[in-house]
């Protein structure tokens, strides 16, 4: 009897004590605001993905869309997403990313060879993610070039994109880019060397490479007017319509004078495209000054 009553005052204070146990959570996936230490550490990771992306089994059933990152010419996967990547985790979202459109010239960095060729390369990558997560359809961001990149595979796969967000996002011919035009114009023997070692500035400069915008799909431009490269920063801008949202950075903080590289890494910034994911979620931007190149 006495071992009895001793083994039930036991299983009572066991009891007890795991009801009173605080509940375990994951820990968070670091996120790097730091946008030069990121290019830092991230050039010559090419093939490792960011904290907290692609993660094949991850399911979400508040974001049930998942995420796939494009990142900017010159980057990668890991330079260019350490901090959206791991954010948009630690906030509920199935997040991809990929290195693309490398080169034999390129060696950690992607997003040079043709923007035709990269949308390929997304678009391979993009039915990967569908195979692995079972979505119909995934939103798409896009930083720089990435963000023409994803248009070109969009418009040509509506039916696999619910979103698209464009983070200084170069859409048209950009000033800043004229004077490699003109250096070809001027001395045509450079045009191989050009062909060779980037074949996207050549796309990204030619008005034909942008198919227009489908309805069907959700536009959302994020830009700063103190952006150094997307020049005019309007390039980032595509036509009014109901199924486009132009924004720039500096609508929400006016004293963010966050750059062309900065603002990947913009704690602002990343808030605002959390609302752009999910306009229904969306919270206030707390405003900070961004890395401005």
């Amino acid at each position: 009897m006495k071992h009895q009553l001793v083994a039930g005052v036991f299983a009572v204070v066991v009891s007890a004590t795991v009801a009173m146990a605080p509940t375990v959570h994951a820990a968070e996936f670091p996120v790097t605001t730091d946008g030069l230490a990121a290019v830092v550490a991230g050039i010559g990771q090419p093939d490792v993905a960011p904290p907290g992306a692609n993660r094949p089994s991850c399911r979400s059933t508040a974001h049930p869309t998942p995420v796939v990152l494009v990142h900017g010419a010159g980057l990668n996967q890991n330079a260019n997403w350490a901090a959206l990547a791991p954010t948009l985790a630690n906030n509920g979202y199935c997040v991809f990313t990929l290195t693309y459109g490398r080169t034999p010239f390129s060696l950690g960095s992607g997003a040079v060879d043709s923007l035709f060729t990269s949308a390929e390369q997304l678009g391979a990558f993009v039915d990967q993610v569908r195979a692995w997560t079972g979505a119909d359809r995934v939103d798409l961001v896009g930083h720089s070039q990435g963000a023409a990149v994803q248009r070109i595979y969009t418009e040509s796969n509506p039916a696999a994109v619910r979103r698209v967000i464009g983070l200084a996002a170069s859409y048209s011919r950009v000033t800043a880019f004229e004077g490699i035009t003109y250096l070809v114009d001027t001395l045509p023997a450079l045009q191989p060397l050009l062909s060779l070692g980037c074949p996207a500035c050549e796309d990204l400069n030619n008005p034909a490479t942008y198919p227009p915008p489908v309805p069907t799909v959700l536009y959302h431009n994020i830009i700063s007017v103190t952006d150094e490269v997307i020049t005019p920063y309007t390039v980032g801008f595509l036509p009014p319509g109901p199924n486009v949202v132009n924004q720039t950075v500096q609508s929400v903080c006016p004293d963010d004078e966050v750059g062309h590289l900065g603002i990947a890494f913009d704690p602002a910034t990343l808030r605002m495209v959390l609302n752009a994911l999910s306009p229904d979620d969306a919270v206030p931007v707390v405003c900070d000054q961004g890395l401005p190149i």
